[in-house]
C-alpha cells in the first residue's frame, strides 16, 4: 500500500485503490455507526482498516502501518464494516482496541496513539 494515498484513489492495472483521510482513532467511540465515503459508483470490493502509529507502542514505531482486525479471541472487542455503493459505515462494537502481535498475542493500545484510515478497492 502507498503512502500518500489518504483521500485520493490510484490505479493499478484494472484494480482502484482508494485510502480515507487518517482519524484519530480515539475520535471513534463504541456503539456509533461512521460513514466513510468512497469515489466508487458501486460497492466496492474489499475494504481494510489500517492504523497508523503516532506515538511509539508495542514495538511499532511512529509512522509504521498495520492492518486493524477487529476481532479478539477471548472477548467481545471489535468492528464492523459494512459495504454500500457510495459509503462504507464502520461500527465500533467497543471502546477498546486490541492488536494481533507477531508472537500471536493480542495488545490493547492506546487509541490517541494511533490514526484509522480505510484502504478501499473499488
Amino acid at each position: 500500500m502507498n503512502r500518500g494515498l489518504e483521500g485520493r484513489d490510484e490505479v493499478r492495472g484494472n484494480v482502484v485503490l482508494y485510502r480515507s483521510p487518517p482519524v484519530r482513532l480515539n475520535k471513534y467511540m463504541a456503539g456509533k455507526r461512521y460513514s466513510i465515503p468512497h469515489p466508487f459508483p458501486r460497492r466496492p470490493a474489499w475494504v481494510r482498516p489500517v492504523l497508523k502509529c503516532r506515538i511509539a507502542e508495542a514495538g511499532y514505531n511512529v509512522g509504521d502501518e498495520t492492518i486493524y482486525t477487529p476481532t479478539d479471541a477471548s472477548s467481545i472487542n471489535g468492528a464492523g464494516v459494512i459495504y454500500r455503493p457510495d459509503e462504507i459505515i464502520f461500527i465500533l462494537v467497543t471502546g477498546s482496541f486490541q492488536l494481533q502481535l507477531r508472537n500471536s498475542n493480542t495488545l490493547a493500545i492506546t487509541p490517541a496513539s494511533w490514526d484509522l484510515s480505510f484502504a478501499i478497492v473499488g
